[in-house]
């Protein structure tokens, strides 16, 4: 059974959420938690994570900065201090990490996440450059 957790994370807008299964995630600095459905919302801080995804399971780092669920389910994982960009895609329960594509040039911790009309995912990274994903590359 996993451990209980309560190291959160000093990230800050998209630090935890539930998505749309009904299932909470949050964001910690021993990794990623993965909690189950919870009936109510006081029942959450009872309730041991299901999972704690860590660099074990794929993840750059350990200290998660944020996250966002995009509309196919998939969540796109930020950790601190990483280059790469981190995705725990629901069909395969695995995380892919996407190393910089750039040119030789890091593309950092993402700050922020958005999905346009196309699908695309934006992320504005911590401290500087807006980045598009989009059909499998990464555009600064």
């Amino acid at each position: 059974m996993p451990r209980q957790v309560a190291n959160f994370t000093w990230g800050a807008g998209q630090i935890h959420f539930q998505d749309h299964t009904g299932a909470w995630w949050v964001a910690t600095d021993e990794g990623l938690c993965g909690y189950p459905i919870v009936h109510d919302l006081k029942d959450l801080a009872r309730t041991l994570p299901e999972h704690i995804f860590t660099e074990r399971d794929g993840l750059s780092g350990k200290t998660i900065y944020g996250m966002y669920e995009d509309s196919r389910g998939d969540v796109w994982i930020a950790v601190l201090g990483a280059d790469d960009v981190d995705l725990w895609t629901r069909a395969t329960g695995v995380i892919r990490r996407f190393r910089n594509d750039q040119g030789g040039k890091p593309l950092g911790t993402q700050a922020v996440y958005a999905e346009d009309r196309a699908g695309d995912i934006w992320m504005g990274l911590y401290w500087k450059d807006l980045t598009r994903y989009r059909n499998g590359r990464f555009q600064t």
